[in-house]
């Protein structure tokens, strides 16, 4: 190679470093403007947009279920009679709410509300479950530590 050739190459190979550079260089930037649009998208808040036609099948497909299976209605009735009334209560009443959101779907209304009320009582229904079994177990306990105490005596 001559050192004209040799010159020659050198700046065809610089000028392509130089086109992929400045090739990349934009590359970055648009990376960048993506991630920052998808960064504002992840932290914007949700709206809350269309209607819960999934939620809607899913409460009416299942109170559809347990109405017409006998079994399954006793089973949970005997379930429910076994609970504790306030935990009985706030179960009864976010039933009601679920039937609410079905009949508010089904009317074509948007049943945010009483999906938001059905929510609560189950969220009680269940702080008072999770209460009533930490003051079993304190009962177990006492009752362990005394027998404990009468056996060491």
């Amino acid at each position: 190679m001559t050192p004209t050739e040799v010159l020659n190459t050198s700046k065809a190979e610089a000028a392509l470093a130089a086109s992929v550079t400045k090739k990349l260089a934009k590359q970055e930037q648009r990376i960048d403007v993506l991630t920052a649009r998808v960064s504002d998208l992840a932290n914007r808040p949700r709206s809350g947009g269309g209607f819960p036609w999934l939620i809607v099948a899913v409460a009416a497909g299942g109170y559809a279920l347990l109405r017409s299976n006998p079994d399954l209605m006793d089973r949970v009735k005997g379930l429910l009679g076994q609970a504790d009334p306030g935990v009985k209560g706030n179960l009864n009443r976010a039933g009601e709410s679920i039937k609410d959101a079905v009949k508010d779907g089904l009317d074509g209304n948007y049943p945010r509300d009483s999906l938001k009320s059905a929510g609560g009582e189950l969220k009680r229904a269940g702080e008072k479950t999770v209460d009533a079994a930490g003051d079993k177990l304190d009962d177990l306990k006492r009752d362990a530590n005394r027998k404990l105490d009468d056996i060491k005596d």
